[in-house]
């Protein structure tokens, strides 16, 4: 078994480990309702850059996953994290 290997439906603390780049990943604030689908990013675009200002793209981190909207905007960051299975 590999050392880094996530065990399948194991909840992960965001501040202790993050997804790698294109995982698609469940989040949750409590380990009990799943309320967001989505993505580990290289890159985000936030929706609103026209009207803040800014050019819009932000650094790595947790996006949307196309399932309800564009992929790749900007998502908060879930206090834990799944990979989607």
């Amino acid at each position: 078994m590999e050392e880094n290997k996530i065990e399948e439906n194991t909840w992960i603390l965001s501040s202790e480990r993050l997804p790698e780049y294109g995982d698609y990943v469940e989040g949750t604030d409590d380990k009990i309702e799943i309320n967001r689908h989505m993505m580990y990013a290289s890159e985000r675009v936030c929706m609103m850059a026209g009207i803040a200002g800014g050019n819009g793209y932000f650094k790595e981190g947790f996006a949307t996953d196309g399932t309800h909207c564009e992929p790749g905007l900007i998502e908060d960051t879930p206090k834990y994290w799944r990979l989607q299975s």
